[in-house]
């Protein structure tokens, strides 16, 4: 099971980056020492220049990604004054292969060394300065794109590129130190053939022993990614070891598989079965990515469902005892439009996946609604079909669920509360207890927006 290492930058404004997935001001030895400031704030990854000497800042993942992958990265630097602010993404091998994507003062830049020897930089005009970055490597042939104004990817860059594993720095430099400073968000491991976790003795474990759900850092071992104090199981290798990734004291039944060792993966305290709800709040934001697919029910037009596939985004509105509203939007083909036309009575569906290394280890339905209206645009970058939908429901049997990716809390002017999370939660529904902390409230609505620049979600409270 691979560890992705996932992060929306939560946390407490001016502290450093979790050092589960970073390591602050690492060298990178095509740039100058990095003594600039990498802190939290606003739920973001800020960086900018501490002095006349500081300004060049960097963190970089305590992994290097192997073989195939693709991760994507908002930014924002809307606060550069000129090129002498640079914001990039550095894709690092060694001295020889190496390369940047991101923002060259207020346009886009991008490049990689081959065997010492750069390709021609490309550069980019765009007033669009807060964008999602994606780089995407295919045997030897990566790709640099950039979300395009919210509509479609744009390929900026391409070259051959050795396959060696990769380091990734996120890095602000500012060679006249000003005020200026750039925003970093949503860091996510789309997929990759591996991780070689080679980083220092921070990170993430499980603890010295097994039998203990703490997280609290990387346990530094030849193997790569070890989990457990002795030795231990990596995820991509398999090495063996006395313990592993234990969730209790004898032994349990395996996750995915298990490792050459003692124990491996296990869970339950003598022979049990994985609690997989409890796994997924403890471990889920570590080990796991998430996707959404929609789908237009067929049955009351004597057809089968429909796959609304090439989703682009969508906003979600859920309320108890009153309307809930969806509206989605996917890419234009005819087939598409053919098939939405065909069912006048569906219903449209959107179900929330957890997905590790390909494989969907959670599904369930997230909203459903009646169809209501589609809308077809057309231009020439770009081809979509909106779909909306409205359903009254009242939820039965409420729950008790804790915020999870928590990135603000708001108190709204009629005292009600309001808490913005990273992503939706598999159960949440209107008219569950929501509990953050010490506090508790009923949920009175859930309002879901999810796009490659945007996602969150608001939690109100009932009143």
């Amino acid at each position: 099971m691979a560890v992705y290492g996932n992060d929306d930058f939560s946390g407490v404004d001016g502290d450093a980056p979790n050092p589960a997935f970073w390591d602050e001001n690492a060298a990178l030895s095509v740039l100058s020492a990095a003594d600039g400031v990498s802190e939290i704030s606003g739920n973001q990854l800020k960086q900018f220049a501490s002095s006349t000497s500081g300004r060049h800042a960097n963190v970089r993942t305590n992994y290097k990604l192997i073989g195939n992958f693709q991760f994507t990265v908002d930014l924002d630097f809307s606060q550069h004054s000129s090129t002498a602010q640079r914001s990039f993404i550095y894709l690092y091998m060694d001295s020889n292969n190496y390369g940047f994507f991101g923002a060259y003062g207020d346009d886009y830049a991008a490049n990689f060394w081959v065997s010492g020897s750069p390709g021609t930089t490309g550069i980019m005009s765009n007033n669009d300065t807060v964008a999602t970055l994606r780089v995407t490597r295919t045997g030897s042939s990566l790709k640099l794109e950039k979300y395009d104004n919210g509509y479609f990817w744009q390929t900026m860059w391409t070259r051959t590129v050795p396959t060696d594993d990769i380091w990734t720095y996120l890095t602000f430099r500012d060679i006249t130190y000003t005020t200026t400073y750039c925003l970093w968000d949503n860091f996510t491991v789309v997929y990759a053939d591996g991780f070689d976790g080679v980083g220092g003795t921070a990170g993430f474990t499980l603890n010295d022993a097994p039998g203990v759900e703490t997280v609290s850092s990387f346990q530094s071992a030849p193997s790569g990614m070890v989990f457990g104090a002795t030795a231990g199981v990596n995820f991509e290798k398999q090495v063996g070891g006395s313990a592993g990734f234990v969730l209790s004291a004898v032994a349990g039944g395996g996750l995915v598989r298990n490792a050459n060792g003692q124990a491996g993966i296990l869970f339950g305290a003598t022979a049990g079965a994985l609690n997989l709800t409890k796994w997924m709040a403890q471990y889920g934001d570590l080990l796991l990515i998430y996707r959404y697919h929609a789908r237009m029910t067929g049955a009351a037009d004597g057809l089968e469902d429909y796959d609304l596939s090439g989703l682009k985004s969508l906003q979600l509105r859920m309320r108890t005892g009153e309307p809930s509203y969806l509206a989605l939007s996917i890419v234009y083909t005819a087939a598409a439009a053919a098939a939405i036309a065909a069912r006048p009575n569906g219903e449209i569906v959107v179900d929330m996946a957890a997905v590790d290394e390909g494989e969907e280890v959670l599904r369930e339905e997230l909203i459903r609604v009646d169809y209501y209206s589609d809308r077809t645009d057309r231009g020439g970058n770009s081809q979509s079909i909106t779909l909306v939908g409205y359903r009254t429901r009242t939820y039965l049997s409420p729950s008790v669920v804790a915020l999870k990716g928590v990135k603000t809390e708001t108190v709204m002017a009629d005292g009600r509360r309001q808490y913005r999370c990273a992503k939706p939660d598999f159960y949440l529904r209107p008219g569950d207890t929501a509990v953050y902390g010490s506090d508790e409230m009923t949920v009175g609505s859930i309002v879901c927006m999810l796009s490659p620049t945007r996602q969150y979600v608001d939690v109100v409270e009932a009143g």
